[in-house]
């Protein structure tokens, strides 16, 4: 069977499946006692919009926004819970879901992005590696 024969036979909706993975929170565990926060991986083209945020396209520069990414990767990557959730945007006077990603995830906010960025990946490689 070659390429294009088995591209044929497998069910789309596979490719935008979303693929979550379970992540250990310190701050999640410290105050509510269970740590296990649930993320996704973000699709390339929402990905690239989010890492724009981080430049000047009139200067073609950096323009200082890096850590503002970063929380729209936390918005945009946790799924439980909810950083849109507007229930808990009230409830801690965060303002939006990037204020609510730097109030809960403050010291871990790097870690959990770069998580979010190996979302899937891991899979992806120890494919590779078995065929």
């Amino acid at each position: 069977m070659n390429l294009v024969e088995k591209l044929l036979s497998i069910d789309k909706t596979t490719l935008t499946e979303e693929i979550t993975e379970k992540y250990e929170s310190c701050n999640m565990k410290k105050w509510t006692g269970d740590g296990t926060i649930i993320i996704r991986r973000i699709r390339d083209r929402k990905k690239t919009d989010i890492q724009s945020m981080c430049l000047d396209f009139n200067k073609g520069k950096y323009n200082g926004q890096l850590f503002e990414s970063k929380l729209m990767t936390l918005v945009e990557g946790i799924v439980q819970p909810s950083l849109k959730d507007e229930s808990l945007i009230e409830h801690f006077g965060a303002g939006d879901p990037m204020g609510l990603a730097e109030l809960l995830f403050n010291g871990e906010i790097d870690d959990i992005a770069d998580a979010i960025e190996e979302v899937g990946k891991k899979e992806n490689i120890e494919e590779t590696v078995k065929n």
